[in-house]
């Protein structure tokens, strides 16, 4: 640049010593610092720039220009690779360093191109030579390196953002139990639907133990409310109930025990959670039920569907000593339960408006598929029709635990 080729022109809107000037759009335009200690390249850089970028600062040094960046923020600089204090490709390294999110044009001398196109290699988005140079191209220049590092940026941030929610999202996964079973003759479906998107666990909690005395245990349960308290909450309870199991707890004091830890754990006062548990007898044809407000499982047996016969207590967190009644079971060698928390049973019947599914609703679906042979099909066939009879998805949390009582001995695994 020279300085005749700014004659004529109005006085720029530069700020020396880097605070910018005023205008009233310069919020709406790319905040430009110009580092440049060739007081006529800078004028004529700041002239150019400002009739369509008011706000233009400018600065001498690289050290002036790391006090700017770190007191006012700027979109873009500027910058000469002929600086006094320091090389020009080093000032991109380090103004890369210093602040990420700005963009840097340089401007180069006349057969330069390869310190340019090194710069940007550096980390620049753009160079220009001098000699070049006018007004709309400098502006240009300006508003796609602008707009190119804040591309960068949310690029950045979408990346970030889906690294953490693949990483919370495993995490999550993993707080979900597997079954310990052994060589029960039970063949075993687990599914788990969280309200919230993006999620991977909710409030709901299952588990189910094995014990070295050949009694199994089953534990479903809801902790009131859906954010990520209470699926840290439901955790806390699942992990503390199967603690009490292989600890050799008695079954009748398993749930009052995991209410004391609720009581310890809960993040306010009204928080409670239902809970069912069954502890099976050997052999898996007799058992006893504790349900402490939660829904009752549902028992297949003769081609019939019912509630299980349990008598029902209140929910934990709700009294300090709360009742809850044990019932002796009595279901033959040949089963299939359905132990779900109460979000299947909450949504519509017909398509998004009318009545509530109900208890009598999900008997109505299980009676019309119960003979499905393969479990998995089985259930997920029962919650595709409750999410279609819902109208859409479920508006609260899903857990669901399905047991079929095989003839054999061999051991299974969770489907």
């Amino acid at each position: 640049m020279s300085a005749s080729a700014a004659a004529g022109r109005d006085a720029p809107a530069i700020a020396v010593g880097g605070r910018p000037a005023p205008a009233t759009s310069a919020r709406l335009s790319p905040r430009v610092l110009i580092v440049e200690d060739d007081d006529t390249n800078a004028t004529l850089a700041a002239d150019y720039l400002t009739p369509a970028i008011p706000g233009v600062s400018r600065v001498a040094t690289f050290e002036d220009a790391t006090r700017v960046l770190a007191e006012i923020p700027i979109d873009c600089v500027i910058l000469d690779l002929s600086l006094p204090d320091l090389d020009g490709f080093e000032a991109v390294r380090r103004i890369h360093e210093f602040a990420p999110d700005v963009a840097v044009v340089v401007l180069t001398d006349d057969g330069d191109e390869q310190g340019g196109m090194a710069a940007m290699a550096a980390g620049a988005q753009d160079y220009l030579v001098r000699t070049e140079i006018d007004s709309p191209l400098l502006i240009r220049a300006v508003r796609y390196a602008t707009e190119r590092k804040r591309t960068e940026a949310s690029l950045r941030a979408l990346q970030t953002a889906q690294a953490r929610q693949r990483e919370n999202a495993r995490l999550q996964r993993g707080l979900l139990p597997v079954p310990l079973l052994g060589r029960a003759p039970l063949s075993v479906v687990t599914r788990y639907r969280p309200r919230r998107a993006l999620s991977q666990l909710g409030g709901d909690f299952f588990d189910l133990v094995e014990t070295d005395d050949g009694r199994v245990w089953l534990l479903i349960g809801d902790v009131s409310g859906h954010g990520p308290d209470e699926a840290a909450l439901g955790v806390c309870l699942r992990v503390g109930w199967r603690t009490l199991v292989l600890a050799g707890l008695a079954p009748q004091r398993v749930l009052p025990a995991v209410q004391e830890l609720l009581l310890r754990e809960r993040h306010a006062d009204e928080v409670f959670a239902s809970a069912c548990m069954i502890v099976f007898d050997p052999g898996l044809c007799d058992g006893q039920a504790y349900l402490a407000g939660h829904p009752a499982p549902l028992v297949v047996r003769d081609r019939r569907v019912e509630p299980l016969p349990a008598e029902g207590g209140v929910a934990l967190g709700i009294l300090d000593d709360p009742d809850i009644p044990e019932t002796r079971i009595n279901l033959g060698p040949t089963w299939a339960m359905l132990c779900f928390t109460d979000g299947l049973i909450e949504g519509y019947a017909d398509g998004g408006e009318g009545p509530r599914l109900g208890e009598a609703g999900l008997v109505d679906i299980l009676s019309r598929h119960h003979a499905v042979s393969e479990p998995a099909i089985l259930v997920d066939t029962l919650l595709d029709e409750v999410t279609d009879r819902n109208g859409g998805p479920l508006a609260d949390d899903v857990a669901v635990l399905y047991l079929r009582r095989r003839d054999d001995e061999s051991s299974t695994s969770p489907e």
